[in-house]
């Protein structure tokens, strides 16, 4: 595709291209979970009638269906200008430990996020601002779940793909197209027979727990066991010559 030369496409055209590579990843990676790990300029054929093919899938990503709605989660919150949702679902991809600073992190993105919810792929790299989510979360104690350098190549080689096509496109206004297609397919996934039966079961083990529990809670206060432990500085990182308190 970096072959394509300036004039052998309209803008229109162009401009259509780039709209189906991106919704074909967008649906790659919240849909199915299964995605190109490497759609680079050189693995995308245009014909003469102006329709793209993705080739040499050698390089695939499978994405679980919690780290496929977290990451959903994460653009839509850059789409919304909302850092505490992205902060909320990145969290969800990976875990908070007992000296993540979430309130520090959600400052971060609050400086980031207002810069590129309305960009251009000629304004903002998003793989580049994907892995400043990164360093910003380990920063702050947030583990990461593996995926997230998987997807963050992926998406940094379509969107460098796209950019030799038609860098005016905007990757969140793209999503913003195809998300309504996106959620009727996770929402028919999700009432399917085995979705529901798994609700279900999930259902049955928390009410058969949660009457373990409450009986041995109730237990303990009648017979005045029942203890409570705090930290008061929970949400601090630990540094070297600091502890918790």
């Amino acid at each position: 595709m970096n072959h394509v030369k300036v004039d052998a496409l309209t803008v229109k055209q162009r401009k259509q291209i780039a709209r189906q590579l991106m919704d074909l990843m967008f649906r790659s990676y919240f849909v199915t979970g299964r995605f190109h790990a490497d759609p680079h300029p050189g693995n995308i054929l245009i014909s003469q009638d102006a329709i793209a093919h993705v080739i040499d899938w050698g390089m695939v990503g499978r994405l679980d269906r919690s780290t496929r709605m977290a990451m959903l989660g994460v653009l839509i919150g850059m789409m919304c200008n909302d850092a505490e949702a992205l902060a909320r679902q990145w969290i969800h991809m990976g875990a908070a430990t007992p000296w993540s600073n979430i309130a520090g992190f959600v400052q971060d993105l609050s400086r980031k996020v207002p810069l590129w919810s309305n960009a251009t792929l000629d304004e903002l790299h998003y793989g580049v601002a994907l892995i400043s989510v990164l360093q910003h979360s380990s920063k702050r104690g947030i583990q990461v779940s593996p995926s997230v350098s998987v997807i963050g190549k992926s998406l940094a080689n379509i969107e460098g793909s796209v950019r030799c096509l038609y860098p005016q496109l905007k990757l969140i206004k793209s999503l913003s197209s195809t998300l309504n297609g996106i959620m009727h397919d996770l929402l028919r996934e999700e009432v399917a027979s085995e979705r529901l039966a798994q609700h279900l079961l999930d259902l049955l083990v928390f009410t058969n727990k949660s009457a373990g529990h409450l009986e041995a809670l109730l237990r303990d206060l009648a017979s005045r066991q029942f203890t409570v432990q705090a930290r008061t500085n929970l949400g601090d990182p630990i540094t070297a010559g600091r502890s918790h308190r």
